[in-house]
């Protein structure tokens, strides 16, 4: 039997809670972003200096770890505009979940162009992640999260987590996100803002950079630091595959 979008929706328990770190302007700068986004990880002067080699050597490297992996449904968490999801192999059904209208525009273009799954396959919500109980979903075994955690505290970053592992259908969870390496050690400290100017009014959001030992400490918190499968950590981004 297929499923459909209002099934999707009416399982999921939204509470739309106000987001700490600035839900409206999280969704508004990604807005703003969304027919540009999947050019930055192929960007040849990312964040304004020269990084190239490592950059590309990352995205090669998680590119690399996602053809490994298998699966035919996937909760794809900031799916963005879709630019890693080409890289799974056998995908067969899929929900996207974004913060942001325009990303999941632009990640519903990108099903459409490639025919990457049928389309009564493909689902999406345009919500926090926070906000979600997924506990109820089926038909998914893996969870996808790319460089979303960044914007939240590891308070929530925990609950998150937490959320997902209450789910008995989801096998394991992918995680990419950003590294706070030699490139970016410059910086004070590991937090800053990010800034886009849009109609003349600057939009800020909330990021992070992780550490491999401060990422592993979070994850003793809830117990998952035993979990990961693989694991590969570079100058610019890291992936981790933990299973549930």
């Amino acid at each position: 039997m297929n499923t459909s979008q209002e099934d999707i929706i009416n399982k999921v328990n939204v509470v739309y809670s106000k987001y700490p770190l600035g839900v409206d302007n999280v969704s508004q700068y990604y807005d703003q972003l969304a027919s540009l986004y999947g050019q930055f990880y192929e960007d040849t002067d990312y964040l304004g200096i020269d990084i190239n080699h490592s950059l590309q050597k990352d995205v090669q490297q998680i590119i690399y770890t996602l053809n490994k992996i298998k699966v035919d449904g996937l909760i794809d968490v900031g799916s963005g505009t879709g630019y890693w999801r080409k890289f799974f192999k056998n995908l067969k059904k899929l929900l996207a979940i974004d913060i942001s209208k325009n990303m999941l525009i632009q990640s519903k273009n990108e099903i459409v162009a490639r025919s990457l799954i049928e389309k009564n396959k493909y689902f999406e919500m345009n919500c926090n992640i926070i906000d979600l109980d997924l506990e109820n979903i089926v038909g998914y075994e893996a969870v996808f999260i790319g460089f979303i955690l960044s914007h939240y505290s590891n308070s929530d970053i925990m609950k998150i987590l937490n959320n997902i592992k209450k789910n008995k259908n989801i096998r394991y969870i992918i995680i990419i996100d950003s590294v706070y390496g030699k490139y970016r050690i410059n910086r004070k400290n590991m937090e800053t803002y990010k800034n886009i100017v849009s109609d003349e009014k600057k939009i800020s959001v909330y990021k992070r950079y992780f550490t491999k030992n401060n990422w592993l400490e979070l994850l003793e918190e809830i117990e998952m630091s035993t979990r990961i499968n693989k694991s590969y950590w570079g100058e610019t981004f890291f992936i981790e595959v933990i299973y549930i």
